[in-house]
C-alpha cells in the first residue's frame, strides 16, 4: 500500500535571486515528485514567502490580519503555478483552497483527496487554513491530519535539519539527527512554529526535515538512498 505523504514547500523555495519563480527548481521538483508516484500518494502544502512577508516589507499600514490574508493569497498564486507546472509535464493535479475562491481554486474537502490518491493525483493544498494568525507550517500538521497521512517533509530553504539554532547565521550551531516534539517545544526551536508542533503530537505521522532547494534531496529521501535529514519522534 501507498503512503501518504505530505509535503511542505516554503515560499523562498521557489524563487531565485533574480525572479520570484526558478523554473528550473520547479521543473526539477515536478520531474521527482513524478519519479515518486508509483510508490507514495503524495500532497504539497505550499508557503507564499517569495511573494509576501511582512517583515520584508515596510507598510506600516496593513494590520495583521490582512497582511495574513496577503500571505494566502500568495499561496493560492504559487499553487496555481506549481499546478501549470504539474500540468505540464502530463501529471494530473488537484488544487485546494481554504479561502474560498472557488471560481479560480475548489475548497478542500479530505473525501475529494481520498478520491484524487485513488487516481494517481498530485494535491496541492494553499490558502493555510483560511484564518489568519496560523502559520503554513500548521497548516501542514493539519492537512496531515485530516487525510491521515503517515509522513510529513518539510522542505525548508538552505537548511538540511533541525538545528539547536539559526545555522546561517551561527557556525557552531549543532545539528539534531533525532529530536523529539517535546523537545522542538520545550527548547522553543525555530525550526517549526510551536503551534504546528504541538498538533503534531496528536498525529502519528513521521516528520522529516531536509533541504528542498536542491531537488535532488527529496528524491533521495524517496528512494532511500542518502541525504542529510531530521527526522522528529512523536514520544522524547
Amino acid at each position: 500500500m501507498k503512503k501518504k505523504v505530505v509535503l511542505k514547500i516554503s515560499g523562498e523555495a521557489f524563487c531565485d535571486t533574480n525572479s520570484k519563480y526558478n523554473t528550473i527548481w520547479l521543473q526539477n521538483i515536478v520531474t521527482v515528485i513524478k519519479k515518486s508516484l508509483n510508490n507514495f500518494h503524495i500532497s504539497i502544502v505550499v508557503g507564499g514567502g517569495n511573494i509576501w512577508r511582512k517583515e520584508d516589507i515596510s507598510i506600516e499600514q496593513i494590520n495583521q490580519n490582512d497582511s495574513d490574508y496577503l500571505g494566502m493569497l500568495a499561496t493560492i498564486m504559487n499553487g496555481v503555478v506549481l499546478k501549470n507546472f504539474f500540468l505540464s509535464n502530463k501529471i494530473p493535479s488537484t488544487l485546494y483552497s481554504e479561502v474560498d475562491i472557488t471560481k479560480v481554486v475548489p475548497s478542500f474537502n479530505y473525501q475529494k483527496v481520498e478520491k484524487d490518491f485513488s487516481e494517481n493525483k498530485v494535491c496541492i493544498f494553499c490558502a493555510g487554513i483560511g484564518h489568519p494568525f496560523f502559520s503554513t507550517d500548521t497548516n501542514t500538521i493539519l492537512k496531515a491530519l485530516e487525510i491521515g497521512a503517515d509522513l510529513v517533509i518539510f522542505g525548508k530553504n538552505n537548511v538540511d535539519g533541525v538545528y539547536d539554532k539559526d545555522p546561517q547565521k551561527f557556525l557552531d550551531a549543532k545539528k539534531y539527527d533525532l529530536i523529539s516534539l517535546t523537545e522542538i517545544i520545550d527548547k522553543k526551536l525555530k525550526i517549526i512554529d510551536l503551534t504546528a508542533a504541538s498538533l503534531a503530537l496528536k498525529g502519528n505521522f513521521e516528520i522529516f526535515f531536509l533541504n528542498i532547494n536542491k531537488p535532488e534531496n527529496l528524491e533521495n529521501f524517496f528512494f532511500s538512498k542518502k541525504v542529510s535529514f531530521t527526522k522528529v519522534i512523536n514520544k522524547g
